[in-house]
């Protein structure tokens, strides 16, 4: 493998067994055992970092390690002296998703690698699904196959209620449209169903299990919202992190691979609302990719692609918060700034930093009292200065535009340095 690994951690604390055939130098990094933890990779070239590639470095680094915090593997890739790779992995799968870092088509692809086979798909944690031909096999809302594995199959057995629903979830990488699976189990194991199903509406849990968490969801909720009702109001001492961008209150919610999620507040009447979403991308080069972006033709535009869509799914997921908007989000660049303008168009709306864009999504068909999530893109628009009215003035990218012709926006795109 063309890779030669430089492992920003040190070894001391036990986060890493180096492979005595690998070429891997080692440099002063995190001397904690962390949640979150951050590879330093190096190649020949940008080729060299394929998503079986980086595969191999995160099943090394797990099987080295002795910390049992981390949950997160961000992976950065260099070749010659640039950064030319970014990627993450997550628990309990730990599978790799890469973002493009540089422009052109060739990013967009590493970023969006082809879905698996539905008919060969990895096993989880000894149990695996099998097609059943009889009851076809092309992706559909609906899908059929034998399930195999360890017995008991029964809903009192945890291990197994938790790998039919990984099985499920992997299998809507392969079809996104299913939403109900059925499942055959083996002879002798001690399923009282010849057939059972699960769906996406219900967490992919048998639903005598899902209905007592839903239960149990549904306070968590309670209480959430319950406290967002009960907060105090911020005082000059409370943190806003977005308060240098004209927000009246802001938490954070967590890390992506290359953006930080909050939830923020436009004024003192809003606070105890539903909250803004507002997504800050790491500091990067005017050239440099922000998000990856497809053109639609349903929809006669582009749209943010699915890694960037899958990566806030993942963050907010790992926040745990249930009080959310993910209809829209508003993006800001680290480092980047532009002129205050009109939150909203009314007669004293507060001033807040312009927006170098604005996405939208369809709300993803989920659980009742699931972590909200993105569904499918809807909208992309430039943010651009305020109209004569003093009005924020949007557009969005069409095909045949220079700015959506590298199938990413960057900051010399949008601010036009």
């Amino acid at each position: 493998m063309l890779v030669r690994t430089m492992i920003v951690l040190l070894s001391s604390i036990g986060l890493l067994a180096i492979p005595a055939h690998a070429e891997i130098s080692i440099t002063d990094g995190a001397s904690d055992c962390d949640r979150r933890v951050t590879l330093r990779l190096e190649g020949v070239e940008a080729s060299a970092f394929s998503i079986d590639a980086v595969a191999v470095v995160v099943q090394r680094q797990r099987a080295s390690t002795s910390c049992s915090a981390m949950k997160q593997l961000v992976l950065k890739g260099y070749a010659q002296d640039k950064l030319v790779y970014q990627g993450i992995a997550r628990a309990p799968r730990w599978q790799v998703r890469s973002m493009p870092i540089l422009s052109g088509a060739d990013a967009i692809t590493a970023a969006a690698p082809p879905r698996p086979d539905p008919a060969k798909l990895p096993p989880v944690d000894g149990y695996r699904l099998e097609p059943m031909p009889e009851r076809g096999t092309d992706c559909s809302a609906r899908m059929f196959f034998n399930l195999q594995g360890p017995a008991p199959m029964t809903n009192d057995n945890e291990r197994f209620v938790a790998a039919v629903a990984e099985l499920a979830k992997l299998a809507t990488t392969a079809c996104p449209e299913l939403s109900m699976l059925s499942l055959k189990p083996p002879p002798g194991s001690g399923s009282r169903l010849s057939f059972f199903s699960v769906r996406q509406q219900e967490d992919w849990l048998p639903r005598p299990v899902y209905a007592k968490l839903r239960d149990a969801r549904q306070q968590t909720v309670i209480a959430q919202t319950s406290a967002m009702k009960a907060r105090s109001r911020p005082t000059p001492a409370t943190p806003n992190p977005l308060a240098s961008r004209g927000f009246y209150a802001a938490d954070k919610l967590g890390r992506g691979l290359d953006f930080t999620l909050y939830r923020a507040w436009l004024d003192e009447s809003a606070f105890t609302r539903n909250p803004m979403t507002v997504v800050v991308h790491d500091a990067r080069a005017a050239d440099a990719a922000i998000v990856p972006i497809r053109f639609t033709p349903a929809r006669g535009q582009y749209l943010i692609g699915q890694a960037f869509i899958d990566e806030v799914n993942d963050t907010l997921n790992d926040a745990g918060e249930h009080v959310i908007s993910v209809v829209n989000l508003i993006h800001y660049v680290d480092g980047v700034s532009s002129p205050m303008a009109p939150a909203r168009n009314s007669s004293s709306p507060p001033l807040i930093e312009r927006p170098l864009f604005e996405s939208s999504f369809e709300p993803k068909r989920a659980a009742i009292y699931t972590i909200p999530q993105l569904g499918a893109a809807r909208l992309l628009n430039i943010v651009t200065d305020p109209n004569g009215n003093g009005v924020l003035s949007r557009r969005g990218i069409y095909e045949g535009e220079p700015l959506g012709a590298d199938n990413v926006l960057t900051i010399a795109e949008l601010t036009g340095r």
